[in-house]
């Protein structure tokens, strides 16, 4: 891997702004030399992997403007130029450090068009380059990681053992935006089942010592409860019953209407908002807004923007919630969503092992409601205990998963019980393997206490890694050692151990004991330990080096 600055129009003089735009947006570098000049030449030699920083030095000081990983070795021409395509692109404009502040070459009179940095003499330069890389990289697969959640609403990880998967899935949560106390977690076993998850009776004792039995919300529920209470569909009920009451109470006599002059409003039967009209029976119009229609039509425009967008109203209206009342439909649904945040907050509920459950014990009829297309309300089950939900229970007509919910589910791709997950439950969640080489990148390559020790993982968690894919062991992917095990160095070098100790007493009480179980049953399962073994300690030169797509790019 080679580093490279390119500073296009080093003069100063010139506007670079076209050429920005372009590179910005395409997230590509350009040089306008070309290949029959020696810049254009040595710009047309970066090869894929290469990093490449843009910035232009201006009296004697560097502005930034980005970064990012060649993406291929090839080299594109367009209109006279030629650029090369970048991945990691990390926009540095509003970047406050001075990435070249120390580079071997800041006191040149002259910054070239494009340079070589060389990484021998800009250590401190290059480990700059790369943190920022390392912390795009990182940002890209949590954005994926969270695309897909919210795409999916269920998301299962999987992975070998040690790869950080409960760690990954907190990670997204709070990525999320998620405090603490809108992340619930359980992690499943054989003897959990549906009353423990989402409800079933539980003994009591009365004042006289009686005893008897009472239904109790299990932890998925009592979860969705408090999602529930932040979700659009509450926060849209609770504004709109606030209206009601204003309205009866006379705090708000009228609403602004589209298309018609509004006349005072009443409170009609069900919570029906009409309007007072001198031309009708008893002056009250025959024109109602209801509860159940108006939020039908803020599922679709849930935002003034939407709302406003409407171009003809009658004909968009009535194509969602029929009847002949649009501009009274329109006129309050603008007024709630003018006077009210609707921002739905996500709530994610963990499942750790979720393999190791029985999952049609555990989940009933909810597998229907937890399915993505059925969230909501319109997903509404019976619960096997329906009939004892008590009367202000927000469920009690019936279970659904609110639609703010997001379910993670962790397993280990070699746990025995893998087999037995329900094609059903399958199909209902998007899955994504988390790999030793991407357990690496989220547990300790951007981890500050991991900085003394994390080269020294990279190339034994590699060596070992690669040597568990030889063929003459039988075991596969599945079975390389995630960063989660190495990390528990920290714990040995935390408590006094050398760092050369702290990685024996790792092989000792974590990693030959998990590696010996791989191994069980094989005839040479001895002599392959140690051959694992080797690997740990580097000791085997066919191993060196060869796992470089494990750990790193």
């Amino acid at each position: 891997m080679k580093y490279y600055l390119v500073s296009p129009r080093v003069d100063g003089e010139s506007p670079i702004d076209g050429f920005l735009k372009t590179m910005f947006a395409q997230h590509i570098v350009m040089m306008g030399w070309g290949t029959d000049n020696k810049i254009g030449a040595d710009f047309h030699d970066i090869r894929k992997g290469d990093f490449v920083l843009v910035a232009q030095r201006i009296n004697w000081k560097f502005k930034y403007f980005f970064a990012g990983i060649v993406a291929d070795s090839k080299t594109y021409e367009e209109d006279g130029f030629q650029y090369k395509k970048l991945i990691h692109f990390v926009d540095l404009r509003n970047n406050k450090m001075d990435f070249l502040a120390d580079a071997s070459f800041a006191e040149m009179r002259v910054v070239k068009a494009m340079m070589t940095i060389n990484k021998y003499n800009n250590r401190e330069c290059v480990k700059r380059f790369d943190a920022i890389i390392q912390q795009q990289k990182h940002i890209e697969i949590m954005n994926n990681y969270i695309s897909l959640l919210k795409t999916n609403h269920n998301l299962i990880l999987t992975g070998a053992p040690g790869t950080g998967k409960t760690y990954l899935a907190k990670e997204i949560a709070k990525e999320m935006g998620c405090p603490e106390d809108e992340i619930g977690f359980v992690q499943f076993h054989p003897s959990y089942d549906y009353t423990d998850f989402v409800e079933g009776l539980r003994p009591v004792t009365d004042r006289n010592g009686n005893v008897g039995f009472e239904r109790k919300d299990g932890v998925f529920k009592e979860f969705c409860k408090k999602a529930n209470a932040a979700s659009a569909d509450s926060l849209f009920d609770d504004a709109y019953t606030k209206l009601i009451q204003d309205i009866s109470g006379g705090v708000i006599k009228n609403i602004e209407l589209k298309t018609k002059d509004s006349t005072d409003l009443d409170v009609r039967g069900n919570d029906n908002i009409g309007w007072f009209s001198p031309s009708e029976k008893d002056n009250k119009s025959s024109n109602v807004v209801s509860r159940k229609r108006l939020k039908k039509l803020f599922h679709v425009y849930n935002t003034l923007e939407k709302l406003e967008g409407v171009s003809n109203i009658n004909n968009s209206i009535k194509s969602i919630i029929g009847g002949n009342d649009s501009s009274y439909y329109w006129g309050i649904l603008h007024y709630l969503l003018a006077k009210n945040k609707f921002q739905t907050q996500p709530f994610v509920f963990i499942i750790d092992e979720i393999n190791r459950g029985e999952i049609s014990k555990i989940f009933g009829e909810l597998f229907f409601s937890i399915d993505p297309g059925y969230r909501g309300e319109k997903g509404r089950v019976q619960t096997q205990y329906q009939n004892m939900v008590e009367e202000e229970d927000v469920f009690k007509n019936g279970f659904y998963v609110p639609e703010n919910v997001y379910i993670i589910g962790t397993m280990n791709d070699i746990d025995r019980s893998v087999e037995s997950m329900d094609f059903a439950m399958r199909r209902r969640f998007a899955w994504a393997e988390v790999t030793a080489k991407e357990s690496y990148t989220n547990m300790i390559e951007n981890d500050a206490e991991m900085v003394e020790v994390k080269d020294e993982i990279k190339q034994r968690m590699s060596s070992l890694n690669n040597a568990i894919l030889n063929k003459k062991l039988g075991l596969g992917e599945a079975y390389q050692i995630g960063a989660a095990y190495f990390r528990k160095v920290l714990n040995y070098t935390q408590e006094g151990y050398g760092q050369e100790e702290a990685f024996q007493m790792l092989w000792d009480n974590h990693l030959k004991g998990l590696l010996f179980e791989y191994l069980r049953g094989n005839q040479n399962a001895k002599e392959q330990l140690e051959m694992l073994h080797q690997a740990y300690e580097k000791h085997d030169a066919q191993h060196e080096g060869q796992q470089g797509e494990g750990t790193d790019d």
